[in-house]
């Protein structure tokens, strides 16, 4: 409280140096965060320093270079991507494979913590390393000096590499693809952008000449287009000077090839970019406005994008407040400014559309757009628009200390390569608390039509290409763009409530008491006057936030099948209608301006709150809690909406070779369990009924003393709180039943199930393995299986991807289940050419039981091991893992005393070879499985 304090502070204290010079001098240039180092060495390359304290123990570096895709010549196409590949396949002090290796034992996840990515413009690496190890963070240095300028491209990895981007290529290719290589080149009005796809064409990358790349790698990846960001646990001068040494030594080359700036051609008149496919899953229309991209530059033009802001906040309230009308032809609208490419800007309508009314959703987004030209914003949608602004930006200063280093070092980058500012989140604040009380009403009004202009207008539509989805023609098109200008719409209604939320008082704030505190793990639990208890851990992990959940025994499980959707989607469609005397619509103005969220769902086995809140918006959150248990909606016409929509949004999931894939490996790998349902079909949706799903719904939290309670966060346990909780949950109405869920799960599959699902019209496979099994619940096993996952994982990288150059990104995932039965399920899951699918799958059998057979290596035990540790060292300081931690400890019997670091590491080190063999032995048979191959249909293939 007392840095929160100090920041207020010194807030005011620059609030009042503008005031006290009058007006806000708009041409004052954007400053550079103090707390940030920056400069430039001789050879051009820039860097950027900040000392970071989260997460503790880090630092985050990342290389950006300033160039991408859009630099290649034609013989490069794909090279700038495949470049990115190369610098983790060998540089002069990392060979071959070793980076990878090395990275891995301090602990880090190649994929999370090492990654990299290329896009038409830049290229950028990312690589997290602890600082608790002498020597890691200048082993970290080295790797990115090496990637700056001393990769080695050997040939023969070059060739082997060209396996896994052709992997790569295939994962993306599918209906998305082929409308986007429709649609791009018309948006970008044939620019090269439209020819410079990052992943490039198959044919280039299978034949490309070894030196074409090491051309593009020579030319581009140089000091003057190149900079350094570290941000974390460093000491500023020691960094700077390093910095320095290292990154300034590296020499341009003599003749510079220069960096081409593309330009997006203007158009007179409307284009029209339309694309639809057979394996489409929904309808989408936009309309795009082009602009030359904008840089915020000066106080007047981060003023300017404020007003954009407030804008496009109350435009998209009012999208949403038309998508909850049942018969509204779009699910869902946005508006929105922002850059499409780096040289161009888009104002954009975009929305969802229902089937068959790409017209009327056309019509409704212009004709939204114009009503704010005609009429303008009202002064009540300014005032809330206003407090969401002021509240995003006030939560974002209040976490200053708490934002995490990779968040900085990306905008750093951004600022690197967009100009994009960083004046740093305290100046902003205080900037904005300035600036928002000298915007009008007149001034936002007109912001939103200003990015509407008469000339570079695209209309994007994306389809399905089915007989009942009927595409307009240009004429059709032409005519609604013209007939919205023309269009006399009626002013906007403010439908808002004045009203409290809760009409106080619900009952006198007394009663509540502490019945346990635990120092060592700081928790401590109150018992409330109706005999509720709320488990709580107050935290410094943040500064502006409170996690709060609740959980009783039952869910799904006690619905009976016929009611089983209505049961399912209950916790939805409440979600939709609203709270006690407000609509959705009322209630979401009602708390626009605060930093809270309130849900619920549920689960085969229980029900389940989850909430969050700034804590000044705490006693708000807990009446939100209140007003679920005694005053729950049923309001039809929110129902009928959700039920517009889930149909459109799942008519055509069958049609996506993948979704079809992913659906019956689900079905199966459940042995075909009723109540395991990944798409519901357009009949089961029909099937749902307001009626049962509220009795459902409300049945579940009629009884709040069956319900446990949690809150994790920056919080005191003093009279204060427990007056609040005293008022919004002792004062609730307890029946103390007793509850429990009913089991009705199926049995697992017993032998090995082997499929293959024939559908799509690419030359694209996938392939899911999963293994499942019933275990004893304790935490030995667990971690030995969670080794196991992670060593599978490390070897399928090794083996499939890098010697075989078969997959891309092959994915390990373990999940367990506690209830009814306790259960492990170890799913692997990799796209390949569907000719290699059945020698994949071996080599991944083949891993697993070399490891069972003989024990995993210990090289890879020990990576796996720091791992885990390093992973506990984030986590556990994340209010998100000690919410789960306490509801865990209720419902999973968890011992809270095993979450000590001390205890932890006790618990990783027993985990040894032998232990991972024997458990993975024992649990997952190679012999039991079910396994599902996705290759495409002949017939399909022939069709296009």
């Amino acid at each position: 409280m007392k840095k929160i304090w100090i920041l207020c502070m010194a807030l005011a204290v620059f609030t009042l140096s503008f005031a006290q010079k009058g007006e806000v001098d708009l041409k004052q240039p954007l400053p550079i965060d103090k707390n940030v180092r920056v400069g430039t060495l001789s050879n051009g390359l820039k860097y950027y320093i900040r000392k970071n304290a989260k997460p503790e123990n880090r630092v985050m570096l990342q290389l950006a270079t300033n160039a991408g895709s859009i630099n290649e010549n034609d013989a490069q196409v794909g090279l700038a991507h495949f470049c990115e590949h190369m610098l983790f396949n060998g540089t002069k002090n990392f060979p071959k494979s070793e980076l990878i290796n090395f990275l891995q034992k301090t602990g880090m996840r190649f994929g999370g913590d090492i990654n990299a990515y290329t896009s038409f413009d830049q290229t950028v690496y990312m690589l997290e390393i602890p600082t608790d190890q002498v020597g890691l963070l200048d082993k970290g240095l080295q790797v990115l000096e090496d990637w700056a300028h001393q990769a080695s491209f050997d040939s023969s990895a070059i060739d082997e590499e060209r396996g896994i981007i052709i992997e790569e290529w295939r994962m993306g290719l599918g209906a998305q693809d082929r409308m986007r290589k429709k649609i791009l080149p018309i948006i970008v009005n044939n620019s090269l952008y439209a020819k410079r796809l990052p992943i490039g064409t198959i044919e280039n990358l299978k034949t490309f000449k070894h030196e074409t790349i090491r051309k593009f790698y020579k030319d581009f990846y140089r000091p003057n287009l190149q900079a350094v960001v570290v941000v974390g646990d460093v000491n500023l001068d020691e960094m700077e000077a390093k910095i320095k040494q290292q990154f300034g030594r590296i020499p341009n080359p003599k003749n510079l090839v220069e960096r081409i700036e593309v330009d997006i051609p203007g158009n007179t008149e409307p284009l029209f970019a339309i694309a639809t496919d057979k394996e489409a899953t929904s309808t989408t229309v936009a309309v795009l406005y082009k602009h030359p991209h904008k840089v915020t530059a000066t106080v007047g033009d981060y003023r300017k994008d404020i007003i954009s802001m407030l804008a496009s906040e109350m435009l998209n309230a009012r999208f949403s407040e038309l998508g909850q009308e049942p018969e509204c032809p779009f699910s869902y609208a946005v508006q929105f400014y922002g850059q499409y490419v780096r040289p161009m800007d888009a104002y954009q309508l975009y929305s969802g559309v229902k089937e068959n009314q790409i017209k009327q959703a056309l019509a409704m987004l212009l004709r939204e757009s114009y009503r704010v030209e005609q009429h303008g914003f009202l002064q009540t949608e300014l005032a809330r628009a206003k407090e969401a602004v002021l509240m995003r930006y006030e939560n974002m200063a209040k976490e200053a200390d708490k934002t995490p280093s990779p968040q900085l070092a990306e905008e750093y980058i951004g600022n690197f390569l967009e100009k994009e500012p960083i004046p740093g989140i305290e100046f902003e604040y205080a900037l904005v608390q300035q600036l928002l009380p000298t915007i009008t009403l007149a001034e936002v009004s007109a912001d939103a039509q200003s990015g509407i202009t008469e000339e570079n207008i695209v209309v994007l539509i994306q389809a399905p290409d089915k007989p009942e989805i009927q595409i307009p023609s240009k004429a059709e098109l032409l005519n609604i763009l013209a007939s919205a200008k023309e269009e006399k719409v009626e002013p906007y209604v403010d439908k808002f409530k004045a009203a409290p939320l809760v009409e106080l008082p619900v009952k006198s704030a007394s009663g509540a008491k502490i019945i346990s505190s635990d120092p060592k793990q700081g928790i401590t639990k109150v018992k409330l006057s109706n005999g509720i208890v709320v488990a709580m851990k107050p935290t410094k992990f943040k500064n502006d936030e409170i996690l709060f959940s609740a959980y009783n025994l039952g869910g799904t499980s006690l619905a009976e099948q016929k009611d089983y959707l209505s049961a399912i989607f209950s916790t939805k469609i409440e979600d939709v209608s609203g709270l006690g005397d407000f609509d959705n619509t009322e209630l979401n103005k009602k708390l626009q301006g605060k930093n809270i969220s309130f849900t619920t769902n549920a689960s085969d086995t229980k029900m389940n709150i989850t909430g969050s809140a700034s804590p000044a918006d705490l006693e708000t959150l807990l009446q939100l809690n209140y007003l679920n248990f005694t005053a729950a909606r049923k309001d039809n016409k929110a129902f009928q909406s959700f039920i517009s929509k889930m149909k459109n949004q799942m008519k055509f999931m069958g049609a996506s070779p993948m979704y079809a894939f992913i659906d019956t490996l689900f079905t199966v790998s459940s042995n075909y369990d009723p109540r395991s349902i990944f798409l519901p079909t357009p009949a089961e949706i029909e099937s749902v009924d307001v009626d049962k799903a509220y009795q459902f719904y409300t049945e579940q939290f009629s009884d709040p003393g069956s319900f446990n309670f949690y809150m994790v966060g920056n919080f005191e346990v003093n009279d204060s709180l427990l007056s609040l909780l005293e008022t919004y949950i002792g004062s609730l109405p307890v029946k103390e039943s007793k509850r429990m869920w009913v089991d009705r799960s199926v049995a697992l599959p017993e032998k090995v199930i082997d499929g293959t699902i024939l559908k799509g019209s690419e030359d694209q496979g996938m392939v899911g393995i999963v293994m499942s099994a019933y275990i004893p619940w304790d935490i030995q096993t667990r971690k030995s299986l969670e080794a196991f996952k992670e060593i599978v994982s490390i070897k399928l990288l090794e083996v499939i991807r890098e010697q075989m150059g078969g997959v891309y990104s092959p994915s390990v995932q373990l999940e367990f289940s506690r209830y009814p039965q306790a259960t492990a399920s170890l799913m692997v899951m990799f796209g390949c050419d569907p000719k290699r699918a059945d020698t994949l799958t071996q080599a991944v059998f083949d891993q697993m039981s070399l490891i069972m057979k003989e024990g995993p290596i210990e090289v890879d035990v020990n990576k796996v091991k720091e791992l885990d540790k390093r992973s506990y060292e984030v986590s556990s300081k994340e209010n998100s893992f000690w919410l789960n931690a306490l509801s865990n400890a209720d419902y999973m019997g968890l011992d809270l005393s095993l979450l000590t670091p001390e205890a932890q590491a006790k618990i990783i080190d027993k985990v040894t070879a032998k232990t991972i063999q024997k458990i993975a032995k024992k649990y997952f048979n190679v012999d039991r499985y079910v396994r599902m191959i996705l290759a495409p249909d002949p017939a399909e293939m022939e069709e296009e």
